[in-house]
């Protein structure tokens, strides 16, 4: 074999090393600190027991939780994490952009069909048309909020869950009388920012290519219904009608299925996926397994009087 080749190795499994070998490594950090810091305290006589408890006990939450927090974004790179949320960020996004395309051009139909509108006898088709437009621009704004809402989430989840809510939760779940408040932080941490774009991923993105909306949405109705709706215009409105509705039908059936996705679906789907893993860690981490097994796992590493 040649010694001058490149051993290539998966990337997974690299991922795979790199959190045991983290984990293996904050446990020689905290022999390291009870050997360094504990010990010396200890040895002062000058200490109450219950300051030693007090230095012990930052020293748990500083190490377990640092190792914690790091540790998930290790194994975030092992489950591919990242690659999730740029995934499901930018499906979000685009379903954005379209909505806010649809709703600009109908808003501009909408205004211009008023006007048109008020123009008496030839006015009739264009307020028609002004008034449908505006029901289909209350669901197009709902829906434009319900997207934007999921985006923030999403983008909250991947920037701050791990960096802020889990720290937090960890915290507070060391805390007797705020253990329900860390389980909660805990749960919504994990839940955003790993369920949520996973059932992004797996589960809308599958449905949406079903139902066919990841198209561009065929907006030819609103620039070929704008020109005929001037009070001017109006006389050549009907030939035009056939047109119209053939171009209003394909416009439709988009809007249909965008407004069915993003008001009914996902936050049915979503929000299922979401509450049951929050409900699953909250049984786990509120019931306080985890906090039993974290002292457990500490008090093996850390061996000082007072920990239970």
């Amino acid at each position: 074999m040649n010694t001058s080749e490149v051993v290539s190795v998966d990337p997974a499994v690299e991922s795979y090393l790199r959190l045991a070998i983290y984990l293996g490594t904050a446990a020689v950090l905290l022999r390291v600190f009870h050997l360094l810091v504990l010990v010396p305290v200890m040895s002062d006589r000058e200490l109450s027991e219950a300051q030693v408890r007090v230095l012990s006990a930052v020293g748990q939450v500083t190490l377990v939780i640092f190792a914690l927090a790091h540790g998930f974004q290790v194994a975030g790179e092992a489950l591919h994490v990242d690659a999730l949320y740029n995934t499901a960020e930018e499906f979000v996004s685009a379903h954005l952009k379209r909505i806010v395309s649809a709703s600009v051009q109908a808003a501009v139909v909408k205004s211009v069909g008023s006007i048109g509108g008020a123009v008496p006898l030839l006015g009739f088709p264009a307020k028609a048309i002004s008034q449908m437009l505006t029901r289909v621009l209350d669901r197009l704004y709902d829906a434009g909020e319900a997207v934007a809402v999921v985006l923030a989430l999403l983008r909250f989840g991947h920037n701050y869950a791990m960096s802020t809510l889990f720290p937090f939760g960890m915290v507070f779940l060391l805390v007797p009388g705020m253990r329900y408040a860390g389980a909660f932080l805990v749960a919504a941490a994990i839940a955003l920012w790993l369920v949520l774009p996973a059932t992004l991923v797996g589960l809308i993105m599958p449905l949406d290519h079903e139902i066919g909306v990841n198209a561009e949405p065929p907006l030819g109705f609103f620039p070929t219904a704008l020109p005929l709706l001037f009070p001017l215009r109006l006389i050549a409105l009907p030939p035009a009608i056939p047109v119209l509705i053939e171009l209003w039908n394909e416009f439709f059936d988009w809007y249909v299925d965008e407004v069915l996705l993003w008001l009914y679906l996902i936050p049915a789907i979503s929000g299922m996926a979401v509450t049951v893993s929050m409900v699953a860690v909250l049984s786990t981490v509120g019931g306080g397994r985890l906090i039993h097994l974290l002292r457990r796992m500490v008090k093996y590493v850390l061996p000082v009087k007072g920990l239970r």
